[in-house]
């Protein structure tokens, strides 16, 4: 081999050598720029994450405490008689009405007297069911659930009526 054969030979190299580091270097910068997206993804995702466990852990403990029973006093009883619907000659061709007996119990919880329908099949209203009678009950939206202490169970009653109390104590509150 000549000395011209010898520096084209070496030339090969180093250029083969400069492509290799370039590659490296290229392949270091790509692999730096991916981390870095990759761990910007990770941090939006875990913030995401973060946010909802919070307006989740938020919402359940709202949740827990209008599930929880408070004191209050039954106001009123009143058995509630359905009206019939007829309008005819003999009473005989009535349709037939649902044997069923409900009472609408006054229930004053805070400063607010709510109205339940309490039904049952048999003519039995249970004890807490009088007036200046202590019961633990809870309200949502349309339904109010009365605590039986003596069965160890809740009625559920549908709220019929609601009306704020229009007294000092209540309107200082409020």
């Amino acid at each position: 081999m000549h000395l011209s054969e010898r520096r084209m030979s070496s030339n090969r190299v180093r250029s083969r050598l400069e492509e290799s580091e370039f590659c490296s270097c290229t392949f270091q910068t790509h692999r730096a720029a991916f981390l870095e997206e990759a761990m910007k993804k990770t941090l939006i995702v875990s913030g995401l994450i973060l946010n909802a466990l919070l307006v989740y852990l938020h919402a359940d403990t709202t949740r827990e405490s209008n599930d929880q029973y408070q004191t209050a006093t039954v106001v009123s009883v009143d058995k509630h008689v359905s009206k019939s619907n007829y309008v005819g000659g003999s009473p005989s061709d009535a349709p037939l009405q649902a044997e069923g007996y409900r009472y609408d119990i006054g229930i004053r919880l805070n400063c607010n007297i709510y109205v339940g329908r309490y039904e049952s099949a048999t003519d039995y209203l249970p004890s807490v069911f009088s007036p200046r009678h202590a019961v633990d009950v809870r309200v949502q939206k349309h339904v109010m659930y009365v605590s039986l202490p003596e069965s160890d169970r809740e009625v559920k009653m549908g709220i019929v009526g609601h009306r704020r109390v229009k007294e000092e104590n209540c309107a200082a509150n409020s």
